[in-house]
Formats: structure tokens, sequence, C-alpha cells
């Protein structure tokens, strides 16, 4: 397809993400549930400032565009798709999905803490924060012993850790109990379970990661003002890329993600409105997407 029927493509996926964000109030659902369609509702209105520095067909060339805003966005709507899967979306019952969530807490109120140190709080200020955290520290703690004895909980095993290195892994991986790339292989592995795709069969995981992780090295080098990013952004400005390539990627890599998502809420929400010509393009903008990376 050309770049125009992207643009188009991708836009339309925005309106059924629309669609679907009025299947259900937030008060109908569990609390990891919940967390799920907030960040679903952050995936579609990051999605609709993308489409906002999109070039149209017809419109003034691509000079007047924004290469490393574009980027930045497209990097950051990745993330939130992580996070909506880590908390509403991968296998976990309830309580771990809570356990989850004390940890990210915790993250947040150390992040916070380091902050007011830095912009030199009141010392009663940062009292408060440190005992926010060690209450939160101590509530994952006896969650974690709850369920420490079933199988595949080692991934919380970090809790026990001293307190500087626990600290240290949970800023590692962004209040996580899993890494980044831990994260995207399962989700990748949901896809793999699924679907077969024509032409080329099986999805090749080992593969798909390495092509992730080059999109997100190229995401960095527009964010950062790399020599890369200079060059292709001059490139723009002088001459104009009249196939669009930076943004027909782009429009692509954004679209597999909030294809993923629209799915994974339809099936959360069992029986939402979504035609049969729907399905078919969220399809193809998960599907075509990786099969055209794949072969």
């Amino acid at each position: 397809m050309d770049y125009q029927n992207y643009y188009n493509a991708f836009r339309e996926l925005i309106l059924i993400a629309d669609k679907i964000s009025g299947t259900g109030l937030i008060s109908d659902f569990e609390s990891r549930q919940k967390w799920a369609l907030d960040l679903f509702f952050q995936l579609r209105n990051r999605s609709k400032t993308i489409l906002s520095l999109l070039p149209e067909d017809g419109a003034i060339e691509s000079k007047t565009y924004d290469l490393s805003a574009i980027a930045c966005l497209t990097r950051s709507l990745g993330e939130i798709y992580e996070a909506f899967y880590y908390f509403g979306i991968d296998r976990i019952e309830e309580p771990e999905a809570m356990l989850r969530f004390l940890l990210m807490k915790i993250h947040q109120e150390s992040e916070l803490e380091e902050i007011q140190k830095k912009f030199r709080y009141e010392e009663f200020d940062i009292k408060l924060i440190k005992e926010s955290i060690r209450s939160l520290r101590d509530e994952a703690k006896r969650r974690y012993s709850e369920l420490s004895s079933l199988e595949g909980y080692e991934i919380y095993d970090l809790i026990n850790q001293g307190k500087d290195k626990f600290r240290k892994t949970l800023k590692h991986n962004k209040g996580r109990c899993l890494d980044r790339k831990t994260i995207n292989r399962r989700i990748f592995e949901r896809i793999h379970e699924n679907q077969e795709i024509p032409g080329v069969g099986k999805i090749d995981l080992d593969k798909l990661e390495k092509i992730f992780e080059a999109m997100d090295t190229y995401l960095s080098n527009h964010i950062h003002v790399s020599p890369l990013a200079v060059s292709e952004s001059a490139y723009e400005v002088m001459i104009g890329d009249k196939s669009k390539h930076f943004y027909k990627l782009l429009i692509r890599h954004n679209s597999f993600f909030l294809g993923s998502a629209i799915f994974d809420i339809a099936e959360m929400q069992n029986n939402p409105r979504i035609s049969d010509n729907s399905k078919e393009l969220v399809a193809e903008s998960v599907i075509g997407y990786l099969r055209d990376l794949l072969s």
C-alpha cells in the first residue's frame, strides 16, 4: 500500500478504538481491568496526537513536520502498550496484579523521594515519603509471602533483596518485576500462540525481537538528535521524501500496538461493537506488519 492508505487505515483504527472505549464504564471492571482500560485510553489519545503530526497527501510537503516529535511519541506509545500488557493483559490473577501495582507504586514514590532531595525539600516532606515507601514495601512483602509458594512467582524474589539492590533493580525495570525484553517476548508469544502468518508460517520470535530492538534504536536516534536523525531531517527539508518512508514505517509500528490493544480490549469486554470489516482492518494492522517484517 502507499502512504495515504496506511494513513487512512491508522485513522480508522483510532475510530475503532473510540467505539470500543464507549462500550463499558470503568466501574464495571475489576482493578486490573480498570488499569488496562485507562492505559487503552492513553494509547488511543497518543495515537490521535501522532496522527495530528503526520502529513496527508496534498498537504504542504513534509519539511513542515517534526520527525523527532513523531519518533518520541511512537516510542512512548510502544511503552504504554508494554504497561497495558503487563498490568492488564498478561495471564495473572488479581492478587498478583495487585503485587505488580505495589511494586510500581514503590518505584514511583522512590523516584519522587529522589526528586525531593535534589530540589532540597523540607526534611519533614522527605520523611513522609520514606514512611510511605516503607509501608508499601511491607505490604508488598506480605502479599509476596502469600504467593511465593506457587509456581512462577520467583520473578518477585527481588522483594527480598536488600534495600539498595531492591530499589536499583526496580529502577532498572521501570518499577516492574520483569524487564522490557521479557515483557516484549511475552507479547510476541501471545500472538505466536494464536496466529500463523500467510507466507511466513509460525512467528520467528528471536528474529522478531531483534527487529523491534532495531526499531527502538532507530527511534532513539531521532529522539536524541543523532547524525542519522540530522541527515534524515535535512533530506526532508532540502529534498522531501516522496515515498514518505519514515512516516509510513512509524504509522505501521504504531498501528501494530494500537491494533493489538484493540484485540485485547475486545476480548476483555466480550462482544464489543466491532464490524467484520473493522476486525479485518485490525488484524491486518498487526499480522500484516509482522508478515512484512519477517518475510
